[in-house]
């Protein structure tokens, strides 16, 4: 019975985890190679690839949540997909499931290493950040729906801070890296 209930825990969908933290620091920058969304993208095709369907239908998902709240809507950001899916791919390889990498790069260095957290002016800047991962879901729909179902994921998809989101997926993981910029003009 026991060998029977570790079988079933180690084949069902992980639950789904969050990180979040407000105002980047300057930490050392990662080299985040060029994704495999982004070459396809640079392609010839004009067909989307199924890396692109997904990401697009987490955004279509993430903003009839924010809807629901009165929320404005996210971008999508090829800077901020550029981190999740390099992470996505990165945890395949290396086979771990965690915010923090083998190599201790946990999100803000992984989006500052994509180009996000760069001042648009000499101004006072404050960046926002935040990442969900989930492992095993089948559909954008059951990720999203995992994710809702959790308050600390819920509570990064419906931040008002974030204005633009990046989704990446390889091998039955998922990573949302969510961003903000508020420019304080004096």
């Amino acid at each position: 019975m026991l060998v029977l209930t570790l079988i079933i825990l180690l084949l069902s969908p992980q639950p789904a985890q969050a990180y979040f933290r407000l105002q980047a620091q300057t930490v050392p920058y990662l080299v985040v190679p060029k994704t495999r969304v982004e070459l396809r993208a640079s392609s010839s095709s004009s067909a989307p690839s199924a890396l692109q369907e997904f990401s697009k239908n987490v955004l279509d998902l993430v903003n009839r949540e924010r809807k629901k709240k009165g929320l404005p809507a996210l971008k999508s950001n090829p800077l901020l997909e550029r981190s999740a899916q390099a992470h996505a791919d990165n945890m395949v390889k290396q086979k771990f499931f965690s915010h923090e990498s083998p190599d201790r790069a946990k999100p803000e260095d992984r989006i500052r290493a994509a180009g996000y957290f760069v001042k648009p002016c000499n101004c006072a800047v404050t960046f926002s950040y935040g990442e969900n991962i989930a492992k095993g879901q089948k559909t954008a729909k059951d990720v999203m729906t995992a994710w809702m179902n959790s308050k600390i994921h819920r509570d990064n998809i419906l931040k008002r801070e974030f204005t633009d989101l990046g989704v990446g997926f390889a091998g039955g993981l998922w990573v949302q890296n969510f961003g903000g910029i508020a420019v304080e003009r004096k």
